[in-house]
């Protein structure tokens, strides 16, 4: 699949529920109901530019962690330095008589590249 769909889908529902939603604003009163109980009483509100701010915090959010992140890892995942990744597995083993092993140690070797020097083993 293209990665560029899920971000052009998601743009584009977050667009649309933009502008769906956007002549609502003018008719809700100053102070909306924000949480229900489990009967579907409501039991807590907001004023509507703080409700609003935390919908659009999460969509940030969302966009942080379902875009932004996992571009960002990927990228440091590639600067790893394939020729000590090699000498390494080759200390430990081919894959085949001791995967289990090598396995681990390229493991160890990837998450110290995505979480850096503050990885402790």
């Amino acid at each position: 699949m293209d990665s560029r769909l899920p971000k052009l889908l998601f743009v584009v529902l977050a667009a649309y529920a933009a502008i769906h939603f956007s002549p609502y604003y003018a008719q809700l009163p100053d102070v909306v109901a924000s949480h229900f109980d489990g009967r579907g009483t409501p039991n807590g509100w907001q004023t509507k530019p703080l409700f609003f701010g935390f919908f659009v915090g999460t969509l940030v959010l969302t966009v942080l962690i379902g875009f932004v992140l996992p571009a960002h890892y990927a990228r440091r995942v590639d600067l790893i330095d394939q020729s000590s990744e090699q000498v390494l597995l080759a200390r430990v083993g081919t894959a085949r008589g001791n995967s289990g092993v090598a396995e681990l140690v390229f493991c160890l070797v990837r998450l110290r590249a995505l979480f850096g020097n503050d990885f402790c083993v």
